[in-house]
């Protein structure tokens, strides 16, 4: 329910640090995690949002509706973010996204952000596969057309991403290397 998320957020003034904006009036937000409990500032959560803009329920779907709202009128957006202490708001990821190792949640989005630092990459999206019945993270690699690049392998792109997340979150799944044909400007 993301446009839920849209409609409650309006971003007053530019900001070159990623947040989408700040809680319109007479909206709150609160951040759950998988338990349903509250989480802090500057902590990864589910957004949950009340508003007057949002549903009462889906029309005849007892089930879907009390899938998506909490008691007192909170929608679960499927949203993951974050708000700093002076009201920013950040999307982090999509919940249905994330992938889950070891009881902790892995952002794929944070993941290809840091793949994407590398020189040799052009293009990563991450995953979660399964395996030995654990999800782990593994990344699909389009890399940049240079000579460094194409004499790179897959465990030298794993070990150069290890150090700089935390262990949870190292290639455990893999890197693959995905060939793509041209791409025009419009993607």
């Amino acid at each position: 329910m993301t446009e839920v998320t849209c409609g409650s957020i309006i971003q007053e003034e530019p900001q070159d640090t990623g947040t989408i904006g700040k809680l319109l009036p007479n909206t709150k937000l609160k951040l759950i995690d998988d338990d349903g409990k509250e989480v802090g500032y500057d902590t990864p959560g589910e957004m949950c949002i009340q508003a007057p803009n949002v549903m009462l329920g889906y029309w005849k779907n007892e089930t879907a509706t009390r899938e998506a709202l909490m008691d007192g009128g909170w929608l679960k957006t499927g949203d993951v973010g974050v708000i700093n202490k002076e009201g920013y708001v950040w999307i982090v990821d999509r919940k249905k996204e994330l992938i889950k190792v070891n009881a902790l949640q892995v952002a794929p989005a944070e993941l290809e952000d840091q793949l994407l630092k590398s020189s040799i990459i052009a293009d990563a999206a991450v995953v979660g596969v399964t395996i030995q019945d654990e999800e782990w993270p593994c990344a699909y690699v389009v890399l940049a057309d240079s000579v460094e690049a194409k004499k790179t392998t897959p465990r030298q792109i794993q070990d150069w991403f290890r150090p700089r997340v935390a262990r949870h979150k190292a290639l455990v799944g893999g890197v693959k290397f995905v060939v793509i044909g041209p791409i025009c400007h419009m993607g």
